[in-house]
């Protein structure tokens, strides 16, 4: 396989590269098929026969849901272990694709040749375990961060409970919270883009972490607007999905058909959005990154051999004292 090198910023598209987002998107589908098949087996056991399918189970009340669970407590805790490994491994694999689909977006050949899907996949495989770390550092810090800010916000919600009425209270809690939630966020942006340094630099990972955020330091205004954008545009088709499945959820034939595809719709276009972003991410990363070749100018510089050096008056001078010398010798002659 040949080396792979960085795009240009400008050449670093989502759209360019549809079969790695479709691809994406087949991913998230196949492990949310593979997550919610053992639940809807159990469900379809006990409410296979019911005249009206598991329309119960969406009733306003919640009654029926919460009986089912209680009756079928032993099985519901299988499941729970079952759907456990299945995650786990969705996690392990979905950083490989994560790694793969940066690597789809943002890298190419040094021969000029379009990168495979198999080149992507190893790119992806190499670097997993250093994205596996940027997730365990993104979720102790987030953690730590969120940790923080709803201990402070009990302790006053607490101490102004005491001294006034409990509207006053929530709206003092929720105004601490929120500064910490969103200083998690703009952490998981930044990690965002130490993902993107640890895919697309060669050698040490800790090379492209320190890559990512040092590009994030110059342009935090850019990653953050860029990530806030797509992720508000990413609630649009979850409420819509939410909507459809509300109005015909539990009804047999073609209302469960729609709700499917109507779940599925709101998977692609997030999927969509998630590449869009990281094409974006890479770009940042991208025009943040110093140019392979400023720093081996200098040493082609050193490399190259020193011209020869001409006589005084440069050619001119030297074609003088080339035709002085010659008259000298058919003097002296």
């Amino acid at each position: 396989m040949s080396a792979l090198r960085l795009r240009p910023a400008s050449a670093i598209r989502a759209r360019k590269h549809p079969l790695a987002v479709a691809f994406a998107w087949l991913f998230e589908a196949t492990f949310a098929v593979a997550l919610a098949h053992p639940f809807y087996a159990s469900i379809r056991g006990v409410y296979g026969a019911h005249p009206d399918g598991d329309l119960p189970l969406f009733s306003p009340d919640g009654l029926e849901i919460a009986e089912l669970f209680m009756r079928s407590e032993g099985t519901t805790r299988a499941l729970v272990a079952s759907s456990t490994w299945v995650l786990a491994i969705a996690v392990v694999l979905g950083h490989v694709r994560l790694g793969a689909l940066v690597a789809a977006l943002a890298l190419e050949r040094e021969d000029e040749l379009p990168l495979s899907g198999r080149d992507a996949l190893g790119r992806g495989a190499a670097r997993l375990f250093p994205l596996l770390g940027v997730q365990a550092l993104g979720a102790l810090f987030g953690g730590a961060l969120l940790a923080l800010g709803m201990g402070l916000a009990g302790k006053l919600h607490a101490h102004l409970l005491q001294t006034s009425i409990d509207a006053r209270a929530d709206r003092w809690a929720i105004a601490v919270v929120v500064p910490f939630v969103l200083l998690a966020l703009t952490t998981s942006v930044a990690l965002d883009l130490a993902r993107v340094g640890v895919v697309v630099t060669p050698g040490r990972a800790r090379d492209g972490l320190r890559l990512g955020l040092r590009a994030f330091a110059k342009r935090p205004g850019a990653a953050i607007a860029g990530w806030s954008a797509r992720a508000a545009l990413g609630v649009v088709p979850v409420v819509l999905a939410a909507i459809v499945a509300s109005r015909l959820g539990g009804r047999p034939g073609a209302s469960l058909a729609l709700v499917l595809a109507a779940h599925q719709i709101a998977i692609a276009p997030r999927v969509a959005l998630r590449a869009s972003w990281l094409a974006h991410a890479a770009r940042i990363v991208a025009a943040s990154r110093p140019a392979a070749t400023s720093a081996a100018a200098p040493a082609a510089a050193d490399a190259s051999p020193e011209p020869k050096a001409q006589p005084e008056g440069g050619a001119d001078g030297g074609d003088a004292a080339a035709e002085n010398a010659s008259t000298s010798a058919l003097a002296t002659r």
